[in-house]
């Protein structure tokens, strides 16, 4: 029987992971009596989630005059991280950092439900995500890239970060309008992924912004559309897929924070504005820049659950696509 918003499946792999749990220091230790806010990253310390939270950590201490502690919870689907953060008290000295793998996991492995264990509080990053092909690709467009999969069904492949992740179901979606068969090779981070498609293993990769701006200056990868609804200034002259005939919905790959279900409305009110100021202080902006991501702030809670009701829709569609 599933419970409300965790199987009991998910909990037995939390449990089995639970080896991964960091253990806190006091508070006294910490904060001088003082609740310290305590920060859950689902991935391991050095990634790009957590770089950006710690980014904005002495921001967030300079407001609240607590410490921040950064608790890294990888591994287990993101179940071990919404596990830790229903452990704590709805208090609101607890946040998790979440981004838009939660909403696919949720939707395709339907380990937890985040509208029943969380409350959105603000999104404070943005992504760009472009196509790209290798350097010497024989494409020079993606019109071409298609036309190409249209004749040869099957044989264009692209490279995705794991079965029924973001990309490939985006992918699925961008096959499906321009009629085509492609091949997906997972991979377990988007360097890999990279790599291999310079080198000419995967025919192309749907892949944030940030490899585009690392590799098509050398000539390493070509770039052949852009995911947002307008031009990205630093390739004028890339489409965007709509502009490249494909009529699918913009993405970006975005980040933000959630606080435990039943944390009290003003807490929410007061965290969300707090985390929208932090996010845009001129030394964060630049560490943002620094993972590939933009500031870019909606601390309006109840905006951030509709962009993410709007993902669970798209990501919803695109799952029945990729199984049917």
């Amino acid at each position: 029987m599933q419970s409300t918003w965790i199987t009991r499946r998910a909990l037995l792999q939390a449990a089995a992971a639970s080896a991964t749990s960091v253990s806190l220091p006091s508070m006294a230790q910490l904060g001088g009596g003082k609740k310290p806010l305590r920060i859950i990253v689902g991935t391991a310390a050095g990634g790009a989630a957590d770089a950006i939270v710690r980014a904005m950590g002495p921001g967030i201490e300079a407001e609240l005059k607590v410490p921040v502690v950064v608790d890294n919870r990888p591994g287990g689907q993101s179940v071990i991280s919404l596990e830790a953060l229903a452990g704590q008290p709805a208090d609101g000295n607890t946040l998790l950092y979440i981004y838009s793998g939660y909403v696919a996991t949720q939707v395709t492995q339907r380990l937890f439900d985040l509208d029943k264990s969380t409350i959105p509080l603000a999104r404070v990053g943005t992504s760009r995500i472009v196509m790209l092909v290798r350097g010497d690709s024989p494409f020079q467009s993606l019109r071409e890239m298609l036309d190409f999969a249209r004749a040869n069904p099957g044989k264009l492949n692209y490279a995705t970060l794991g079965d029924a992740g973001v990309e490939h179901l985006k992918m699925a979606q961008i096959t499906k309008a321009a009629g085509v068969v492609a091949t997906p090779v997972p991979y377990k981070t988007g360097p890999d992924a990279v790599k291999d498609l310079i080198g000419g293993a995967v025919d192309c990769y749907m892949a944030p912004g940030l490899f585009a701006k690392m590799y098509a200056p050398s000539k390493r990868v070509k770039v052949l559309a852009v995911f947002d609804a307008q031009r990205w200034s630093d390739f004028p002259e890339v489409p965007t897929l709509q502009e490249a005939g494909i009529p699918v919905d913009p993405l970006r790959y975005w980040g933000g924070y959630v606080a435990r279900v039943g944390t009290p409305p003003e807490t929410v009110q007061r965290l969300s504005k707090l985390l929208g100021r932090v996010a845009q202080l001129p030394e964060v902006r630049e560490r943002f820049e620094g993972t590939g991501q933009s500031v870019d702030v909606e601390d309006d809670p109840e905006k951030f659950r509709h962009q993410i009701q709007g993902d669970k829709a798209w990501i919803t569609d695109a799952y029945r696509l990729i199984r049917t």
